[in-house]
């Protein structure tokens, strides 16, 4: 409002952002993560899963079990791993993906 100071300044994390956040810095700073049981379990992790899974096939990322490592081909693509787990960034592409999953088909009649 006009007149009043801001006290507070950026984003309002939830717990969901505060777990991605710090599976980020690890990727950053270790070149690896490990997911948790509650990870696995999570509704975004499939669609992560995904997207790391076509990192892991052009030799970026070592998906084994719960672990995610980056290799040293990776390294110079960290931005683009890092991306694989934005959750708003693929938003809009994940929720068209499970809501095609609903989707009926439509009967034809001859």
């Amino acid at each position: 409002a006009a007149g009043e100071l801001p006290l507070h300044r950026g984003h309002v994390l939830d717990a969901t952002d505060r777990l991605i956040r710090a599976h980020l810095q690890r990727l950053l700073t270790r070149h690896a993560t490990c997911w948790t049981g509650a990870d696995r379990h999570a509704p975004w992790h499939g669609g992560v899963v995904a997207r790391l899974e076509r990192l892991a096939a052009d030799g970026l990322v070592a998906l084994a079990g719960n672990e995610i490592n980056v290799t040293p081909a990776g390294l110079p693509f960290m931005r683009n791993i890092c991306a694989a787990l934005d959750l708003r960034l693929h938003a809009d592409a994940d929720s068209l993906a499970a809501a095609s999953l609903y989707r009926m088909p439509l009967d034809r009649q001859g």
